[in-house]
């Protein structure tokens, strides 16, 4: 980022002088950068890539609404002129004060069942969003992905996956905002064990139970393998809040499959394929979970 940039930024913004400017590691979407000024306090300057302006006034609503539910989420900074975007030339950005805290690199009980907790109340919490957006959850998302993808082997089996559970769209399962996207990177652990997430560009209105099986193939597998302790633990943190219905229990392993496939093929053609093959190993290595599973 240059210097003439970084400076219109920092006065839209009423940033103190910034002593340093770190690139961040993480995230498909956009380009992070740490600000860090004289006080040592710390800031993310975001330049959108894939997001949209739209996409910001969903996150500016999501953030209002999770913060009266008292979650923790970074909340955008509202510039000179009351917008919380500054658009240079071409460039858009956004900027959010940092929230100290780790990502975890892996999951115990204890977190997954934090996590479980966190995404129940963010299904309760957020009811509207000002710009209809589908995600890569989303079925006509998910189809479209899929037939892009070139014949071979592994797009094949990536098809057969998305095509084979389309029914689950059929069903009378809940239907709410979703996050579509919680994984360790888009979470911190603060010093005095608070959660915190951010990152809702693939929030959209879905079924709840693909973003339960979502976020079960991120933070509940070891290697690519499903661990049914760690589902356990998720599920009891997921229903202190609210109680996952017997019919979306039934469909878990189907709408894990369909999660699988469709990230696999946004992936896949986003030039990820490393992570695109995950995911769909994830989607092979079925059989442990699915024993855990039927004691629910």
């Amino acid at each position: 980022m240059n210097k003439l940039t970084l400076n219109a930024a920092a006065n839209f913004f009423s940033i103190e002088k910034i002593v340093k400017i770190n690139k961040m590691r993480g995230g498909l979407g956009n380009q992070n950068y740490l600000l860090i000024i004289n006080s040592g306090k710390e800031y993310v300057l975001r330049k959108l890539v894939t997001q949209t302006i739209k996409g910001i006034e969903n996150e500016f609503a999501i953030q209002k609404q999770l913060s009266r539910s008292n979650i923790l989420t970074p909340h955008f900074l509202i510039g000179n002129n009351g917008s919380y975007h500054l658009k240079i030339n071409d460039d858009v950005f956004t900027c959010t004060e940092k929230i100290e805290g780790v990502h975890p690199t892996t999951a115990d009980s204890r977190l997954c069942k934090q996590i479980g907790k966190i995404l129940a109340q963010f299904h309760r919490s957020v009811t509207e969003m000002p710009n209809p957006h589908k995600g890569w959850l989303n079925k006509e998302i998910a189809l479209r992905d899929s037939n892009k993808l070139i014949n071979d082997p592994f797009s094949y089996k990536v098809k057969k996956i998305i095509n084979s559970n389309l029914d689950l769209f059929n069903s009378k399962m809940q239907i709410g905002y979703i996050h579509g996207d919680l994984h360790f990177q888009n979470m911190l652990i603060t010093e005095n064990g608070e959660m915190a997430i951010f990152d809702f560009e693939e929030c959209e209105k879905n079924l709840l139970i693909l973003d339960i099986a979502r976020t079960i193939t991120e933070v509940c597998q070891k290697q690519n393998k499903l661990h049914g302790n760690l589902i356990h633990s998720f599920i009891d943190g997921y229903e202190s809040v609210r109680i996952i219905t017997r019919a979306e229990k039934d469909s878990m392993c189907r709408a894990i499959q369909y999660v699988s496939g469709a990230s696999a093929a946004w992936l896949y053609l986003e030039g990820f394929k490393k992570y695109a093959k995950e995911n769909i190993a994830i989607a092979d290595n079925l059989v442990e979970a699915t024993f855990f599973w039927s004691f629910l």
